[in-house]
């Protein structure tokens, strides 16, 4: 007789995460969200979400960069250098 393996039903979405926080980062993402008027969970969701897409935007440009580089071109490497520096900026905090 075949011996065919315990699986585990395949759910459509993953399982919950929960995060434990230092007490000066959940000060600070409970007075982030607050300044918005959000919920600091919808703030901390949509915060880790754009944090992702960056992460992986990131990795995407890198790669892209090493096989650049490896062919000889530094074109796009500076692209994406240039991309991310404008990224930056857009995001820092205005000066007071």
């Amino acid at each position: 007789m075949e011996h065919v393996p315990d699986t585990q039903p395949v759910t459509a979405e993953p399982p919950s995460l929960h995060l434990a926080l230092s007490p000066e980062t959940s000060a600070h993402l409970h007075a982030a969200a607050a300044q918005i008027g959000e919920p600091a969970q919808v703030f901390a969701e949509a915060l880790l979400a754009e944090a992702l897409t960056d992460y992986e935007a990131t990795l995407v440009g890198i790669q892209r960069g090493l096989e650049a580089g490896a062919a000889g071109d530094e074109a796009d490497l500076d692209a994406f250098a240039a991309q991310r520096h404008a990224l930056r900026r857009q995001r820092a905090p205005a000066a007071a």
